[in-house]
């Protein structure tokens, strides 16, 4: 069987089960009491994932009326109150601050330094004073360079960091930390920042002497 035999095959198999999965939730829909236990379900997550009328309180009383009806819906009252704390503990966040106070002057001892690509330059970069989104942090190395680029991800909450390897400008060996980048506020992000120094100094020489 070749790849795309094997992943048609994979495709209906998916097909069948969400189609099983879906009858037999029909079927408990028949019962009135799981039915309605389902109905305060909805309606539950509603105030959560609403801005307008987003109310923790009540979601959690109407999941708690949902788990007394059907012990199906117990594990979703700890995921309601998992979404709160979340969100509770979210605030603003300066990620330009942060990498320029609490990452900047760490990176620069292990003799990084902030650049920006530019293909018209000599060399293709253009040394600066701080972080902005089109920042590079580059160490040279012999005859190559570690780049680190990070930035703000699409969704937030998480900082896009991409490392890598660029040996006699043309070869790119895409390089790995073991770092969590996920934040909700400023002390968490600067938590991070601080957490992907560490790892980044950790793993240098492992880096430097790393080839295609």
């Amino acid at each position: 069987m070749n790849k795309k035999d094997k992943n048609l095959g994979n495709f209906k198999k998916g097909i069948e089960l969400s189609e099983k999965i879906y009858q037999e939730f029909q079927k408990k829909l028949k019962d009135p009491k799981y039915a309605e236990a389902f109905k305060l379900r909805e309606e539950a997550w509603s105030y959560i994932f609403s801005k307008k009328n987003y109310d923790p309180e009540k979601a959690i009383n109407l999941m708690t009326r949902a788990a007394e009806l059907d012990e199906e819906f117990l594990p979703q009252i700890q995921l309601i109150k998992n979404m709160i704390e979340r969100k509770a503990k979210k605030g603003k966040v300066n990620i330009k601050k942060a990498i320029n106070e609490i990452f900047l002057p760490r990176i620069q001892k292990l003799d990084f330094y902030p650049y920006v690509i530019n293909n018209k330059a000599k060399n293709y970069s253009i040394k600066t004073n701080e972080w902005n989104e089109d920042v590079y942090f580059i160490k040279q190395v012999d005859n190559a360079q570690i780049h680190i680029l990070m930035g703000r991800t699409k969704f937030g909450n998480a900082l896009g960091v991409s490392i890598s390897k660029v040996i006699n400008t043309d070869l790119v060996i895409y390089l790995e930390h073991d770092t969590d980048v996920n934040y909700l506020n400023q002390t968490e992000l600067e938590n991070v920042l601080l957490k992907l120094f560490d790892n980044i100094k950790n793993k240098l020489n492992e880096w430097i002497e790393k080839e295609s």
